[in-house]
């Protein structure tokens, strides 16, 4: 049972101030029997993806939410994340970084890096057909019998059909993991227009473990006309 409180925390502000909502903490400890895509593909993983659904959390927030997976050294990722506030249709870019640890062929698990730090949170892979969808989730235990989870769907088009939703649904309930959590994402284009994450551009690094991985954490807000 989620036991989850509604507060709003401030995540960060520049031009305009950018609010995210806590992270989902469920009962008990993390789902333990949950292994992640076999043979991971990491090139054809790479790519646009664009958020369908996910669970609320202190990273990204508004909708039309699209992030490209642009491949680093040693198979990390560079993440760009472009996500867009409909009210005053400003857009808002995140850059990420995942910095991989293989334990077996079925475990493999990406470190988080966020504005060159290292995010709680490992990002695994449960599923992926890599040309239709994909499933992110990552978990952590909490002091307490509690634990906190992020969940994605992507898809590399702006919408799911209800049959890979379900398939989904069917993979994450064999898991022991929330499907009634989610929150849709906007996607539509009259909303959203034609927003795609672009390739990052490289800068310098704050930070040795930032310059190993090229992870430049800029954000920029830019009105649309």
């Amino acid at each position: 049972m989620k036991t989850s409180n509604n507060k709003i925390i401030f995540l960060f502000a520049f031009v305009l101030a950018v609010f995210a909502e806590d992270e989902l903490v469920f009962d008990g400890k993390c789902p333990e029997d949950v292994s992640t895509v076999e043979n991971f593909d990491y090139d054809k993983f790479s790519g646009v993806w664009y958020e369908i659904k996910r669970y609320p959390n202190t990273i990204i927030s508004e909708q039309c939410a699209t992030v490209r997976y642009v491949p680093l050294p040693y198979n990390n990722y560079n993440l760009t994340y472009l996500s867009r506030n409909i009210l005053d249709k400003t857009i808002t870019k995140r850059q990420l970084a995942y910095d991989k640890e293989n334990i077996t062929s079925t475990n493999i698990k990406y470190d988080v890096y966020f504005k060159c730090k290292k995010d709680q949170f490992q990002h695994v892979v449960l599923a992926t057909d890599y040309d239709t969808y994909s499933v992110v989730w990552g978990c952590v235990n909490g002091k307490k019998e509690q634990n906190t989870q992020r969940l994605f769907i992507y898809s590399r088009t702006k919408m799911l059909d209800d049959e890979i939703l379900e398939k989904i649904k069917e993979k994450l309930d064999e898991y022991g993991i929330d499907y009634t959590e989610l929150k849709d994402v906007e996607q539509k284009i009259k909303v959203c227009g034609d927003v795609t994450a672009e390739p990052p551009i490289w800068d310098s690094c704050p930070s040795k473990i930032c310059c190993d991985l090229k992870c430049i954490v800029t954000a920029t807000f830019k009105n649309e006309k």
